[in-house]
Parts: C-alpha cells; structure tokens; sequence
C-alpha cells in the first residue's frame, strides 16, 4: 500500500460520493439511494487498516529521513570514567543540557507530513460525507413514513 493508490483510491471514492443525487422525495428512489450508499460506507470502512499502515510506514520513512539529516547526537559524550567522577561534571554544565526544551525547536513540516496529513484530513471528510448522507436518508425515510 503506498500514498499514490491510497490518493487514487481516494479519488475514486470522491467521485463516486460527489456523484450521489440529491436526497429524493420519492420513496422508491429513496430507498436505492439507501441502497447505493451502503457499499461506499462499507468501503470507506474496509480501507481504514490500509490508511493506518500508510500513516505507519509514511511515518517511519519520515523518521529515517530526518535520522540521516541531522546525525549530530546534542546529547554530550563522557568518557566511562568520567560518568561517576562528580568533579568533572559539575552541576551547572548538568543544568544547560536539562535546559534544552525540545518544545523550543520549531520544526517544519516535511513533504510526507504534509502528504500523510492531506490523505487523512480527505479520509476523514469523506466518513463524515457519508455518514452526513447517511442520516439525511433516515431522516427523509421518516418523514416520508409519517406522511
């Protein structure tokens, strides 16, 4: 699974929910379109797992990347006798590496985050599409039973 089928799949799918006709009146016409949209929801479902490992493998190759971009350890390196003399490593040296907030580094976002982030907010669209449709197909199903 890669982020080009996930986004083919993705546009497919699109198409197909943007292709949907407008909530019928008509009770013949409102149950097929109960009908057509069952099998889009079950899909958008079905292909959750294969997103997840997207997000996870797109994830880890973001990790790599970065890994072989910045190799520099900020973590400094003692020498095994020095880790338990105390006079070499006073408590003010101690201090200026506990000062340094990982939240104080901006990052910007790499060409895969914003991918993955596209993938998943058009995802999560499409769900709520569908799941929008779905309840105004029970809605107009109710209103129609009651007149």
């Amino acid at each position: 699974m890669s982020h080009k089928a996930t986004t083919q799949w993705l546009d497919g799918i699109e198409h197909k929910v943007n292709q949907l006709q407008q909530v019928s009146r008509d009770t013949t016409t409102l149950q097929t379109q109960v009908e057509e949209v069952k099998p889009l929801k079950s899909e958008v479902i079905a292909y959750k797992p294969k997103s997840v490992i997207v997000n996870k493998f797109g994830h880890s190759y973001d990790k790599l990347l970065k890994d072989d971009e910045y190799p520099i350890n900020v973590r400094p390196r003692y020498r095994s006798l020095q880790i338990g003399s105390s006079s070499l490593m006073d408590s003010s040296s101690s201090r200026a590496f506990d000062s340094i907030d990982s939240g104080s580094f901006t990052e910007e976002e790499s060409k895969i985050q914003k991918e993955l982030g596209s993938v998943n907010k058009r995802y999560e669209a499409l769900r709520i599409k569908l799941t929008d449709r779905d309840e105004e197909l029970e809605l107009a199903k109710l209103l129609h039973e009651r007149n």
